[in-house]
C-alpha cells in the first residue's frame, strides 16, 4: 500500500505542478490508484491507523516528492503535504 498512496500522491502532486498533464489519462491514474488503496484499506482495517500517522505521512510524502521530481524534472515541491489523507483518497 506504501508504493500505491506514494504514486497516487505523487500524480497528484504532478497534476497540481503542472496543470498541463491533467488529461484523461491522468485521471483515470488518479481514480485507479484511488480504488486501488481503499481496496487495500478495506481488506486490512488496521492500515486505516497508518493514514493517520504523521511519521508514516511524511515517509510517503518523501517517497512522492523523489517520484514527482523525477517525472516532472521540477525542483521546487512542497516539503509537507498539502491534502488531508481524506482528500488524497477519496478527492
Amino acid at each position: 500500500m506504501l508504493d500505491q498512496i506514494s504514486d497516487l500522491l505523487a500524480t497528484l502532486l504532478e497534476g497540481r505542478a503542472q496543470p498541463s498533464r491533467r488529461d484523461a489519462a491522468w485521471e483515470v491514474s488518479v481514480r485507479q490508484l484511488r480504488t486501488a488503496v481503499r481496496h487495500q484499506v478495506a481488506l486490512n482495517p488496521g492500515l486505516a491507523n497508518l493514514l493517520d500517522d504523521p511519521d508514516w505521512c511524511a515517509e510517503i510524502w518523501a517517497d512522492a516528492i523523489a517520484l514527482a521530481a523525477d517525472e516532472t524534472g521540477l525542483g521546487t515541491l512542497p516539503d509537507a503535504c498539502p491534502w488531508s489523507m481524506h482528500h488524497v483518497l477519496n478527492g
